[in-house]
């Protein structure tokens, strides 16, 4: 039996029970501790992997269609539920469709632009 709590010990230290602690404990509470701890660690892989979604959601958002993104508690329902204050929440400065055309405007233009210029250096290549 001192084998197998000697081969816990460093388990059990990596899941947060002090070192001063760990011989008093029974084998129960020590796996039960362990159990715990890697029980919250899968919770927060969880939570960082649905965070990560939704933000590469809100940048797909933002990248094509930024008239459609959502406010931040549509994006993060689960704020209202925090106690947060929506009246503080940071808003993001609107921006009217006529400014967003404009912007898809000029970009398409600078892309037409940079694509003449790859045209012309390949007519110059294949003229030599």
């Amino acid at each position: 039996m001192t084998d197998l709590f000697e081969a816990l010990k460093q388990p059990a230290i990596d899941s947060g029970i002090p070192a001063t602690e760990y011989p008093d404990m029974t084998y129960e509470q020590i796996v039960s501790q362990i159990k715990a701890y890697r029980h919250q660690h899968q919770e927060r892989l969880r939570e960082q992997a649905v965070m990560d979604h939704t933000q590469a959601s809100l940048m797909a958002f933002a990248l094509n269609d930024p008239s459609k993104m959502p406010d931040l508690y549509k994006a993060y329902p689960f704020l209202r539920g925090l106690g947060t204050d929506e009246s503080k929440a940071p808003n993001r400065p609107a921006q009217t469709n006529s400014a967003w055309q404009n912007d898809q405007a000029l970009l398409m233009q600078q892309a037409m632009l940079v694509k003449a210029t790859l045209q012309r250096k390949k007519q110059q290549l294949q003229g030599r």
